[in-house]
């Protein structure tokens, strides 16, 4: 018996590996399913939600914030009756925080600032919906990069948010850049599915 325990080992270590790696794909395939979600009619909106990313040590915008930002650029031009919230907190490496970072990007490519609402506390995706949502008015669309929209909206219905719809920014970034976002997302996903299935 005493030899059979490596092997037992190695099948139990197999079943797990296998199960982590179909919830993996399960997830990954979720994530994809809202991916590309950007439909050509785009109107009607009271509020767009722009959740907050990167902001450089310089005080610019990253490469994947200046997308989610200039697809919020052309949506408030559609939508010229609709607030844009910005949302997201001062990183210890970023000289203000993404909200305001944001807000300056959006204001230096003309959008006017009343009506843009600065959110500057959260500091993940829970926070962004948690502490924006007191400035969410009518039907809203939300904001986000392609591989984060569909936790993005997973995680709205869960805060509560109703009358909402999601806006995919497409990544320009390289293809190990785009394999690392995913990679991280599946995860961060199926931590979220975890916890409010099982607990």
């Amino acid at each position: 018996p005493k030899q059979r325990l490596p092997l037992k080992f190695f099948r139990v270590l197999g079943v797990i590996f296998a199960l982590g790696m179909a919830y993996g794909l399960f997830c990954f395939f979720l994530i994809r399913s809202d991916a590309g979600h950007r439909e050509e009619t785009v109107q009607d909106f009271k509020t767009i939600l722009v959740l907050g990313s990167k902001i450089e040590p310089d005080g610019q915008p990253a490469s994947m914030t200046k997308n989610r930002l200039d697809t919020a650029l052309t949506l408030a031009k559609n939508n010229p009756q609709a607030r844009v919230i910005v949302t997201g907190y001062q990183s210890s490496a970023s000289p203000v925080s993404e909200a305001e970072g944001m807000a300056t990007y959006l204001k230096a490519h003309g959008l006017n600032s009343d009506r843009i609402i600065e959110e500057k506390k959260a500091r993940n995706t829970v926070e962004n919906f948690a502490f924006s949502k007191k400035y969410v008015q009518g039907k809203t669309l939300i904001v986000t990069s392609d591989f984060h929209l569909y936790r993005s909206l997973y995680l709205a219905s869960k805060g509560g948010y109703e009358n909402v719809q999601g806006y995919a920014a497409v990544n320009h970034t390289s293809a190990l850049q785009t394999v690392s976002n995913y990679a991280r997302e599946c995860l961060a996903l199926g931590y979220y599915l975890i916890k409010y299935t099982l607990f």
